[in-house]
């Protein structure tokens, strides 16, 4: 059973960034990436498949880790402003 939720979740992910770097996309074929690595891999949550299809049609040979890779550049945990920063807090402590 396909969870169509998921799917748009990813979709509108993906639009979103190349939306915001100014690349043009059809929907429709980002749908149909996000859909190819849905339906053949494990790949479970919207940001993993968005990451996906942004970076390739559905690729085998992509192990987890090159997967895990794509999230983290394209949906870093934190922002990029952010990575490196240190809190004045964080600064007392040392």
């Amino acid at each position: 059973m396909t969870n169509m939720n998921l799917i748009e979740q990813a979709v509108q992910l993906a639009v979103n960034y190349f939306e915001a770097n100014q690349i043009s996309v059809n929907s429709n074929s980002i749908r149909h990436r996000v859909l190819e690595w849905y339906n053949y891999s494990d790949i479970a949550d919207a940001e993993t498949l968005a990451a996906a299809a942004i970076e390739s049609e559905y690729d085998c040979g992509a192990d987890y880790d090159t997967i895990l890779e794509w999230k983290d550049y394209y949906f870093p945990e934190f922002p990029i402003e952010y990575q490196g920063y240190i809190s004045a807090e964080e600064l007392a402590e040392h």
